[in-house]
C-alpha cells in the first residue's frame, strides 16, 4: 500500500503476526487499517474499517495467528449481532482492496 505521511492521523503497534509487528493506522478522514510489517516495511493489509475494533475483528478473523498485545477499553474482539452486517460489509471491502493490491 502506498500511504503518504500527510494521510496518517496516528500509527501504533498493537501486536504481531508470525514474528512481524502489526500496526493500527488511523487515516485522516476516519478509516482504520490493521497492517503487518514484513521486511521492514509496513504494508500487508490485514483489515480495514471506519472503526478500529471492526478493523481488528476482521484482521483477527482472517489471521487466527494474530496476537494482539494492546486493546483499548472501548475496543474489543466481540462484535454484537447488530454490528454483524457492518462487519460483513467491511470484510467484503477489505477483500476487494486486497484483490487489487
Amino acid at each position: 500500500m502506498d500511504i503518504k505521511p500527510h494521510e496518517v492521523a496516528y500509527k501504533r503497534r498493537i501486536g504481531q503476526l508470525d514474528n512481524c509487528p502489526v500496526y493500527e493506522i488511523g487515516m485522516i478522514g476516519g478509516l482504520h487499517l490493521i497492517v503487518a510489517a514484513k521486511g521492514g516495511k509496513t504494508g500487508e493489509l490485514l483489515g480495514m474499517a471506519p472503526r478500529p475494533g471492526v478493523a481488528l475483528f476482521i484482521a483477527k478473523n482472517k489471521n487466527p495467528n494474530l496476537e494482539i498485545t494492546v486493546l483499548d477499553k472501548s475496543e474489543h474482539l466481540l462484535i454484537s449481532a447488530a454490528a454483524r452486517p457492518f462487519v460483513e460489509e467491511w470484510t467484503n471491502i477489505t477483500d476487494q482492496v486486497l484483490a487489487r493490491l
